[in-house]
């Protein structure tokens, strides 16, 4: 798990593969940058997104905390992994668990609890069908209300509650 709440998240690249990304950045709504020469549409869904239509350029990583990659081409991310690593900038390659610093979940987040799901990157089709059979199978919302109260009950039996 990688808290980006407080970071600034810089998404190179605007195929398949960064949008998504895009849900689960959608809960947390960090500080995001997107870089790509084209967009899909979906990302007209996330205003909060500050995108450039351009090429990645050496530089880009210029006040990033985490960069997701996802630009399908080995010599650009090349260049992003250098610029990283020099950088020290956690970095997470879409599609390449193995030259990725991280691996990001797919998260199911409300406001009273999370839940994180991941094939450790292996299978990111898998982890978004089971992320979709919990989202239609619960009802989160109910489990939000639930987890909210039995928070609240906890703090209300410890000995130095003061209403």
């Amino acid at each position: 798990m990688l808290d980006v709440t407080e970071r600034s998240v810089l998404i190179l690249g605007g195929g398949k593969a960064a949008a998504e990304k895009l849900r689960t950045l959608d809960q947390l709504r960090p500080r995001t940058r997107a870089i790509a020469l084209d967009f899909l549409p979906i990302f007209d869904d996330y205003p909060w997104i500050t995108r450039e239509k351009r090429a990645y350029r050496t530089g880009d990583l210029d006040g990033a905390d985490v960069v997701y990659c996802g630009v399908n081409d080995r010599v650009v991310e090349a260049a992003v992994a250098r610029e990283a690593k020099e950088r020290k900038i956690l970095i997470n390659f879409i599609d390449d668990r193995d030259i990725s610093e991280f691996i990001s979940a797919s998260v199911l987040a409300r406001e009273h609890f999370s839940i994180f799901i991941s094939s450790y990157g292996r299978s990111p089709g898998a982890v978004k069908q089971i992320r979709q059979l919990i989202e239609s199978n619960l009802n989160l919302d109910d489990l939000d209300r639930m987890v909210s109260r039995m928070a609240e009950d906890r703090l209300r039996a410890r000995p130095d509650h003061k209403l």
